[in-house]
Order: C-alpha cells, then structure tokens, then sequence
C-alpha cells in the first residue's frame, strides 16, 4: 500500500476504548450523493436514478436511500438497511490500482 496506508481501519480490542469511540462520535453521519455507472465504460448512466449514503461514525454502518423522483416510474425509499457490510474492492475494475488488494495465491479475492 503507498505510504503504507492501509484499508483496514484501526482495530481496537478495548472496551473503554471502543466505548469512548462510540461516545465521540455520537449523532455523528457523513452524506453522500451517488449516481449509477456503467460497468464498462465508467461512464454515468442516463437514469435519473440517485442514491443518499449515509455513513454512521459511532458504530461504523451504512445505509442508503433513494429519494423519490416524482414520474419517474420509480419508487425511492430505502435501498440498503443501516447495518455493517463487508469491504470488497474488485481488483480487476479498479483500473489505477489505488488502494486494491492483491488477489490471494488461489486467484480468488480475499474475504
């Protein structure tokens, strides 16, 4: 990794550590606003279709929603429940390698 940054965030065993985690960034969300691409060319697709993550500091959760778009034919709403879900970054889209892991020696990537 460059510089020796790392994707996987600090892990701490302790409980008043993690406890004081929580309690710093409590009601603390960063927002973001995403569109859809098209896997081959990268390019955003036509679809009016946006999405709102939100990404939970005190616990480390995502949710995403989408919001409505009046005659769209859409419905917005909840797209993804506020819960953890697993990193995976796919080392074969990611086309500058910037921040990809190596695949393991079987050639599947890693979980």
């Amino acid at each position: 990794y460059a510089m020796g940054l790392s994707l996987q965030p600090a892990m701490s065993t302790d409980k008043h550590e993690a406890y004081r985690r929580f309690m710093q960034n409590e009601n603390k969300v960063m927002r973001f606003r995403a569109h859809l691409l098209d896997l081959v060319t990268g390019d955003r697709i036509a679809s009016p279709r946006e999405f709102v993550i939100n990404y939970f500091m005190e616990d480390d959760t995502i949710s995403v929603f989408e919001p409505e778009l009046r005659n769209s034919g859409i419905s917005g709403g909840l797209f993804l429940t506020r819960m953890r879900y697993k990193k995976y970054i796919d080392t074969q889209r990611n086309s500058a390698g910037a921040g990809a892991r190596p695949p393991s020696a079987s050639g599947r990537p890693r979980s």
